[in-house]
């Protein structure tokens, strides 16, 4: 994911102004999802832990 992140990066830095709008709303819906799954997998470890 960090690798991603820094491409993404480098890539913002080099591309118009509509282009760069565009990949910040990509970066704020991937880190949202990425949070949600992270979240979903702590819940689930929990889960299984109280059920063991």
């Amino acid at each position: 994911m960090d690798a991603l992140l820094a491409r993404i990066e480098r890539i913002y830095q080099e591309v118009d102004d509509e282009t760069q709008d565009y990949l910040m709303r990509l970066h704020a819906e991937f880190t949202k999802d990425m949070e949600t799954l992270i979240n979903n997998i702590q819940k689930r470890k929990r889960l299984i832990n109280q059920i063991s």
